[in-house]
């Protein structure tokens, strides 16, 4: 009878080996020199603007989990919180499977020893994240309703049906 880890450790073996193969694949076709050119020509906020609104919202969202934390009078620093969601959103581009929530999850607990709350409060925070991004998904499939072009108003007018449940 083999163990629970020996099962699951193939296909993450797997799983990473053909990310790795299709990488190469994907590079080997790159020519290094040339996409250095453009990374180097490229103007400055395409690199800040990004990192801008990942700190924004790393920000913000900090600010709503420490509230929803004190709910279960548990005191935590924005400061703490804005890291964890920092480390959280590396985690969770770094790793094979992402793993972000997770990551917080266990940062939050390790400083707070609460799972209960810390797991509850993640949740919420991520409820509370579907309306704003509901409202971007409904405003681009309107402004690609509006578009002149044939194929994208056809798409919009798919993504609007099965967003109202038709």
């Amino acid at each position: 009878m083999t163990s629970t880890a020996s099962t699951s450790y193939w296909p993450r073996v797997l799983r990473v080996s053909v990310s790795v193969l299709l990488l190469g694949v994907v590079f080997s076709h790159v020519d290094v020199g040339e996409a250095g050119g453009e990374l180097v020509r490229a103007p400055w906020w395409v690199f800040f603007v990004p990192s801008a609104c990942l700190l924004l919202n790393s920000w913000i969202q900090a600010w709503r989990v420490r509230w929803l934390l004190a709910a279960f009078s548990i005191e935590a620093s924005v400061g703490l919180i804005f890291r964890v969601f920092l480390m959280g959103s590396f985690w969770g581009l770094v790793l094979p499977m992402g793993g972000a929530e997770a990551t917080r999850l266990l940062l939050l607990h390790r400083r707070t020893q609460n799972l209960d709350a810390c797991a509850a409060t993640l949740f919420v925070a991520r409820l509370l994240e579907t309306l704003p991004w509901g409202a971007l998904l409904i405003w681009g499939l309107a402004s690609g309703w509006l578009s002149p072009l044939p194929f994208l108003a056809a798409a919009a007018w798919v993504g609007l049906a099965l967003f109202a449940g038709a």
